[in-house]
C-alpha cells in the first residue's frame, strides 16, 4: 500500500504539471480539462489510501496511546522524540516512555505532531464540545499556562525543534490535519453528512478518537 500511495503521488503531480502546459500550450487550451479531471479523481484515490494506511497505524499504536492518555500528568515544555530501532519511536513523558511501532509509515514525525496535537487539546479543552473543535487551530496558552512548547526528534547527529505551541497557539499543517482528520474520514463522506457531523457534542478523549466512542 505504501508502494501504491507513492505512484498515485507521483501521478497526480505528473497530471497537474500535464494540465498546466495544456492550459498554457495546448490550442484548443481546453484540452488540459482531461488531465485536470483525471488529476482531481487521482488526488481522491490517494486521499482515500491515505486515510486507510493511516488507520492502521492509530490501531497498531492504539494500546500504547490509550495507556499514555490515561497515566500521564502535566504539560511538559518540551517533549523529546527519539528513533529507538528503525522506525520505533519513543516519547518521554516526564517518567513515562511513549513506545510507538511506526514501521512503514511514510510520515512518521507527522504522525507524531498529531498525537501531541491531540495531547494538547484533551489537556485544554472541556470534557465535551463540538466535534469540529477538537481540530482548530486556536488560542489556549491561557488554559495550558504555556506560551511555546516544543516537539524534539533527537539523533545521533542532529536535533530538530517542531513547534506546536507558539505564542499560546496551537500550530499544524496541513499533513498533520489530515492524520487527525484521518479516523473519521470526514474528507470523502458526503456534505450534508458532515455538517451534521461538525456540530455533534462527543466526549473528548483517546477512546473516542480512535473507536468514535464517547
Amino acid at each position: 500500500m505504501k508502494t501504491m500511495l507513492w505512484l498515485l503521488t507521483i501521478a497526480d503531480i505528473g497530471l497537474l504539471i500535464a494540465s498546466i502546459l495544456c492550459f498554457a500550450l495546448c490550442s484548443p487550451a481546453a484540452i488540459g480539462i482531461v488531465p485536470f479531471l483525471a488529476m482531481l479523481i487521482g488526488l481522491i484515490a490517494t486521499v482515500i489510501l491515505f486515510i486507510n494506511y493511516t488507520n492502521r497505524y492509530h490501531d497498531r499504536n492504539a494500546e500504547q496511546t490509550l495507556d499514555l492518555f490515561r497515566s500521564w500528568r502535566g504539560i511538559q515544555d518540551r517533549y523529546d522524540c527519539t528513533e529507538a530501532e528503525a522506525g520505533i519511536f519513543e516519547i518521554k513523558f516526564n517518567d513515562y516512555v511513549l513506545r510507538l511501532n511506526l514501521v512503514g509509515y511514510p510520515f512518521k514525525k507527522a504522525f507524531v505532531a498529531a498525537l501531541m496535537i491531540r495531547l494538547l487539546n484533551y489537556a485544554s479543552l472541556p470534557k465535551k464540545g463540538r466535534f469540529i473543535d477538537f481540530f482548530k487551530r486556536r488560542f489556549v496558552g491561557d488554559k495550558l499556562k504555556k506560551d511555546d512548547i516544543y516537539l524534539c526528534f533527537l539523533s545521533a547527529h542532529r536535533k530538530k525543534n517542531t513547534t506546536i505551541l507558539r505564542r499560546g497557539k496551537i500550530r499544524f499543517g496541513f499533513l498533520v490535519e489530515l492524520i487527525l482528520f484521518s479516523k473519521f474520514r470526514l474528507f470523502v463522506i458526503g456534505y450534508n453528512d458532515y455538517y451534521l457531523y461538525k456540530k455533534a457534542i462527543v466526549t473528548y478523549s483517546e477512546k473516542w478518537f480512535l473507536r468514535g466512542e464517547g
